[in-house]
């Protein structure tokens, strides 16, 4: 399952997570993915938390856009990409579980 989050001015997804801890690969988890740095006056965030804790897959404080394409019913394909030449900061595929509703 997937949380899609906005307002904080950066980007961070994170690796799957249950009851606020990490959980193992193939089991039931939930990707949270924080794209609020489509760009405002306040400018980005910078003040992370270093390192950065344990279930932070990738972040950053940049300009972008994220893309996310429903390819089944069970699988998610996800792109973070860099307004400033177009390429793909992160990509992920995110697989539904059998542990999922």
């Amino acid at each position: 399952d997937i949380v899609l989050n906005g307002h904080v001015h950066a980007f961070e997804r994170s690796l799957p997570m249950a009851g606020g801890n990490l959980v193992p690969a193939g089991t039931h988890g939930i990707v949270y993915l924080t794209c609020g740095n489509g760009g405002n006056g306040e400018g980005l965030y910078t003040n992370w938390e270093e390192p950065a804790p344990p279930f932070s897959a990738h972040r950053a404080s940049l300009y972008g856009h994220c893309a996310l394409d429903v390819l089944n019913s069970t699988h998610a394909q996800f792109s973070m990409i860099r307004n400033s030449d177009g390429g793909v900061e992160d990509h992920a595929v995110i697989v539904r579980t059998s542990g999922s509703r």
